[in-house]
């Protein structure tokens, strides 16, 4: 569920951090804008970990364009703009651009990376061309 992707501002090590869509969905506008506001909208905490909003800044850094964080419009007091998640779209998988070691550095963050898979149209779990991703 998208309250495991932010949970305890992306801080708790059960809170889910990347999304894994098929390359050619034909759904993933609508699944990205829901998944938007379902994070725009749920409670956002304080980040935890010492260096956390740095690391999801040199991430943004990073992904330039296809890094944005999404406003908040639910924080707690104790939090601030820093605290809200950050959506990366890192590409597809199968991409030599895409940067494979950049989710996992930055995992006690508020940071949803959303990867594309290899494959055909298929829903998600699968990539509905009978291999590869997904």
């Amino acid at each position: 569920s998208y309250h495991s992707l932010a949970g305890a501002g992306g801080c708790n090590c059960l809170s889910a951090q990347t999304v894994v869509l098929p390359s050619a969905w034909p759904q993933k506008a609508v699944f990205m804008d829901k998944l938007e506001h379902a994070l725009a909208t749920q409670r956002t905490f304080p980040s935890y970990y010492p260096g956390s909003v740095a690391r999801a800044e040199q991430m943004a850094k990073v992904y330039g364009d296809k890094a944005r964080r999404i406003k908040s419009t639910n924080r707690m007091p104790t939090a601030t703009e820093d605290d809200d998640t950050m959506l990366v779209e890192c590409g597809l998988v199968s991409a030599s651009a895409f940067k494979a070691g950049m989710p996992i550095q930055v995992a006690d963050n508020a940071v949803v990376a959303s990867v594309g898979g290899v494959g055909g149209s298929g829903g998600v779990g699968g990539d509905g061309g009978g291999g590869g991703g997904g």
